[in-house]
C-alpha cells in the first residue's frame, strides 16, 4: 500500500515538473564523502598543495596501503625540509613515527608493485638522519634497521649499513 503511494507522489511530481518545464538535477554524490574512498588524482592534488592540514585530513580517509605511503612521505619531505623550526620537527618525529608503525603493512604493497627494482621510501632516510642530529640514536638505529629488514637503498655508498655504523660511532 505505501509503494502505491509512493508511486502516485512520484508520478505527480513528474507531471508537475513537466508542465513547468523544468529539470530536476540530481547533484551527484560527492566522492569525499564518509565511507567513499578519496581517487588517485584527489590524493595527488592534495599532496601537491603541500598543506600539512589538508595532507592530515587526506590521510585519515585513506586505507590503500599505497596511498598512504604516498601522504605520510609527502609529509615527512615537507616537515624534514622544514625542520629547524621547532614544531615542524615535531610534525616531522609525528609522521615518521607512524610510517615507521605502518611501514610493515605498507612494504609488501610497495614491493608488489615494484616488479623487482626495490622499494623506495625516502620517509625513512629522513628520519634517520633528523633522529641522528637530535642525538636519538637508539630510534636512528631502529629505523635503520627498518629500512635493512625490507632491503631498502638510501642512495649514499654505503647504504643504511654505513649509517648504521656511523651513528654507532657517535652513540659510543
Amino acid at each position: 500500500m505505501r509503494w502505491l503511494t509512493a508511486s502516485v507522489i512520484l508520478i505527480g511530481l513528474v507531471i508537475y515538473y513537466a508542465r513547468q518545464k523544468r529539470t530536476v538535477h540530481i547533484a551527484p554524490k560527492d566522492k569525499t564523502s564518509v565511507g567513499s574512498a578519496p581517487t588517485t588524482e584527489e590524493i595527488q592534488s592534495t599532496i601537491g598543495s603541500g598543506d600539512f592540514g589538508k595532507m592530515d585530513t587526506m590521510l585519515e580517509k585513506v586505507r590503500n596501503p599505497l596511498h598512504r605511503h604516498q601522504l605520510l612521505n609527502a609529509l615527512v619531505k615537507k616537515a624534514y625540509s622544514e625542520r629547524s623550526q621547532p614544531a615542524v620537527r615535531k610534525k616531522l618525529y609525528e609522521y615518521g613515527r607512524r610510517y615507521l608503525d605502518e611501514f610493515d603493512q605498507i612494504a609488501p604493497e610497495l614491493k608488489r608493485e615494484s616488479d623487482g627494482e626495490g622499494i623506495n621510501a625516502p620517509a625513512l632516510k629522513s628520519m634517520a638522519i633528523a633522529m641522528e642530529e637530535d642525538g636519538n640514536y637508539q630510534e636512528a638505529l631502529a629505523v635503520c634497521d627498518t629500512a635493512l629488514k625490507w632491503d631498502l637503498d638510501d642512495g649514499t655508498k654505503s647504504g643504511y649499513d654505513g649509517r648504521i655504523d656511523r651513528i654507532r660511532k657517535k652513540q659510543a
